[in-house]
């Protein structure tokens, strides 16, 4: 039995190597509303880091000329899950399930601006790292281990620096 593999090209996705997988990933999700200081924060750091390096790309499509309402800021709680086309409603069934036995609201803080590389070394990342926050948020992806235990995949870091990205750059 021969399957077709689809021919990837790197250039078509701003250098994502892709194969016949769904990359995928849990995240807690951040609403940056407009009329907020951070809103104002993110967006003054990303023209100061655009300067200073042009080939940085925003992560959260922030519209420069303020139109906007709010942007979204994720804070993953995995690495890339890389799930077959019939795993993808176990993904979210599972991250739905956690939520209803976890925490359902807690405060996030942001403590500075750092740079990571991603694990392949092929992208860095301007992040925002975390401050107040990270307990609740390592409970919600230790929560995920078993899941990911079950499908074989990569847990996430046994000491995480959990963030949100808002730049990157090869």
């Amino acid at each position: 039995l021969l399957v077709q593999t689809p021919k990837d090209d790197p250039a078509l996705h701003q250098g994502r190597i892709v194969d016949d997988q769904w990359a995928s990933y849990a995240y807690v999700s951040i609403r940056v509303e407009r009329r907020s200081a951070m809103y104002n924060l993110v967006l003054d750091a990303l023209k100061t880091a655009k300067n200073l390096e042009p080939a940085l790309h925003d992560f959260p499509r922030v519209d420069e000329n303020k139109s906007e309402k709010y942007f979204d800021l994720h804070v993953s709680l995995s690495r890339p899950i890389f799930l077959r086309t019939h795993q993808r409603d176990d993904l979210k069934r599972e991250v739905k399930s956690l939520l209803r036995k976890a925490i359902s609201h807690f405060k996030i803080s942001f403590t500075s601006f750092m740079v990571f590389n991603n694990d392949e070394e092929t992208r860095c990342l301007l992040v925002l790292d975390i401050g107040s926050g990270h307990r609740e948020l390592q409970l919600l992806s230790d929560n995920l281990l078993p899941f990911l235990a079950n499908l074989r995949q990569k847990e996430y870091y046994a000491d995480p620096r959990f963030h949100a990205s808002i730049a990157w750059a090869l």
